[in-house]
């Protein structure tokens, strides 16, 4: 199994160490999917997250529940969908899972996304910093980029990665 020791800023703004787990598995990353609708493209991501033991299937359900009742309010970047649930309807352990579909896919409202960003986050805490790295990846024209166009999966560890290996 591949380990991500650091997949996101691992100090608070007093300086001392929050984190350091694994957030981000080798199984947990799927590039060039085929996905006939929006709702096939949450489940590929939310079905990473139940594989590599970050959430149990409900949550995938109620990743895509949530959209139905709330609208298309996963995208967070152009081309970029970040679905998620509630800590209580499943979530096991932390981590993200990353699925870079081939083509871009629309919600209903025609807005598309050809990246998705599945989130487990056993509180808010957690859920700010992991979101920390999330958005210093995607608010980078250049790794927006190289997201999308990934080759493989050593791509997507070296964007959640970089700036953290810079620190050490």
């Amino acid at each position: 199994m591949f380990k991500v020791e650091r997949a996101y800023s691992t100090k608070s703004n007093k300086g001392e160490k929050i984190l350091k787990r694994r957030i981000l598995e080798k199984q947990a990353v799927l590039l060039d999917v085929h996905a006939k609708d929006w709702e096939d493209a949450v489940r590929i991501c939310g079905d990473l997250l139940v594989q590599t033991g970050k959430v149990e299937a409900t949550y995938v359900e109620a990743m895509i529940g949530n959209i139905h009742d709330l609208g298309p309010y996963i995208l967070i970047a152009p081309g970029v969908a970040m679905p998620h649930a509630r800590p209580e309807d499943g979530v096991l352990q932390e981590g993200i899972s990353v699925v870079v579909l081939e083509e871009e896919i629309a919600f209903d409202n025609g807005k598309e996304f050809k990246v998705l960003i599945g989130l487990a986050a056993l509180n808010s805490k957690s859920h700010i910093d992991i979101l920390q790295k999330i958005a210093e990846v995607i608010s980078q024209p250049e790794s927006m980029d190289r997201l999308k166009n990934a080759a493989g999966y050593e791509e997507i560890f070296r964007l959640f990665n970089e700036k953290e290996e810079h620190e050490s």
